[in-house]
C-alpha cells in the first residue's frame, strides 16, 4: 500500500532498479524499451551481507505511455 518493498536472497553485484506505476506484462521483453529507460533506473550494488535501503523515483505514468504509444507496445 505504502510501496515499501524487501526483496531477500539477492546474490552479490550490479543492479539496476525500476519503479513503474503500471506496465504492461511483455514491455519488459522488449529491446527498445530498455534503451529508452536504461538511464531512467537507479544503480545499486550489492556486496556480500549488504542491507541497503533506496528510494526508486516513480517513472512518470504519462513519460511510460508515450514509449509504449511510439514502440507500438500494448
Amino acid at each position: 500500500q505504502n510501496g515499501d518493498f524487501s526483496i531477500l536472497g539477492i546474490p552479490p553485484g550490479e543492479y539496476r532498479l525500476f519503479a513503474w506505476q503500471d506496465l504492461p506484462e511483455d514491455a519488459w521483453k522488449d529491446a527498445d524499451f530498455w534503451n529508452a529507460m536504461k538511464d531512467k533506473g537507479v544503480c545499486l550494488k550489492l556486496e556480500e551481507g549488504d542491507q541497503k535501503s533506496i528510494e526508486l523515483p516513480l517513472i512518470s505514468p504519462t513519460e511510460t505511455a508515450a514509449l509504449l504509444a511510439r514502440l507500438d507496445i500494448q
